[in-house]
């Protein structure tokens, strides 16, 4: 289903490219998910072929372990989801919240580009370290988490004082029971806006600095495969978007590319830690995700959309390689 979905959505891009926070009709070529698909392509090109680590990377390599979203007390909030933090446009006419845990907060940088951009209020109902099913207590998982759901019962108030035009909420699908906790949360919102989305989580990897870090290390030897868990997450998660009548949003081609995910992507540090994303990174994919989120326009996207097209056709393999590739 993954492959039929990439091929839909190729041919739906290849008709007409629109700006990343335009409607349809303002096309733009160059504006879309294009260039950061080619970037990933380019970038495992480029580890296949051994090629050295730049001099300059964004952040930096040595950076890496300070190099993800920390918004303080707006993801952090204790309790209460009271009081969100508001970005984007102050003065914008109509309002997006984000929600969820790190997996969310690391959307942020794109997020509020986008928002400014469109004119949006973006509003953060964040709170980290929380398993979705901490927040709802799936399989009495109370007192251990017991701030995760108190949080959640004051967002669910929040958010619907708020009364969001858009809801987007950063998947997170790590824990346990994260796929029972994700229907029952996305069946929850899904009533307090008018346009659900959800932004599947982006593939696991081993950190990526420490690699490009060591002696001798090339962009080939931090090369990684995507995991076939990741992958049947990702499917498990689509479907479940589906079953909602949701948008679901894949980003998993930003990482990676014919199963190979590069620990820099033109000349960026995709993550942290392997899991999060640095706020290089989630900013320079602004215009990618702009493109899908649609926020200005009209089109069927509102609804549901297509994951990102693959982009194997820009990305020579060899038939043979020594490169080092991490598991």
């Amino acid at each position: 289903m993954r492959t039929r979905l990439y091929q839909i959505a190729a041919a739906l891009l290849c008709g007409a490219l629109a700006t990343a926070i335009s409607p349809p009709t303002e096309a733009t070529p160059g504006y879309a998910p294009g260039p950061a698909l080619e970037a990933v392509a380019t970038s495992v090109a480029a580890a296949l072929a051994r090629t050295p680590i730049p001099a300059s990377t964004r952040p930096p390599v040595a950076g890496y372990a300070s190099s993800g979203v920390n918004l303080g007390r707006c993801a952090s909030p204790g309790d209460s989801a009271g009081d969100p933090c508001q970005v984007g446009d102050g003065h914008g006419h109509a309002t997006v919240v984000i929600f969820g845990n790190s997996h969310a907060t690391m959307w942020v940088p794109a997020l509020e580009t986008i928002a400014l951009a469109a004119h949006w209020k973006l509003y953060l109902v964040l709170k980290d370290a929380c398993g979705y099913d901490y927040y709802i207590d799936y399989h009495n998982l109370w007192p251990a988490h017991s701030t995760c759901v108190l949080w959640y019962k004051s967002a669910l108030k929040e958010i619907s004082y708020l009364h969001p035009n858009v809801l987007i909420l950063g998947s997170y699908e790590s824990t346990t029971y994260w796929y029972q906790a994700e229907d029952t949360i996305t069946q929850t919102l899904r009533g307090l806006t008018k346009r659900f989305i959800i932004i599947g989580d982006d593939p696991r990897a081993p950190i990526p600095g420490p690699c490009l870090e060591k002696p001798g290390a090339t962009q080939g030897t931090c090369l990684y495969t995507e995991s076939q868990s990741d992958i049947d997450a990702e499917t498990t998660n689509a479907d479940l978007a589906r079953d909602a009548g949701v948008q679901y949003i894949s980003v998993a081609p930003l990482f990676c590319d014919a199963g190979y995910c590069p620990a820099l992507i033109n000349g960026y540090l995709p993550t942290k830690d392997g899991a999060h994303l640095t706020r290089d990174y989630s900013a320079s994919l602004s215009q990618a995700l702009g493109y899908l989120l649609n926020l200005t326009g009209t089109s069927t996207r509102s609804v549901t959309s297509l994951p990102l097209p693959t982009t194997t056709t820009t990305t020579t393999l060899p038939s043979t390689t020594t490169t080092s590739i991490q598991q």
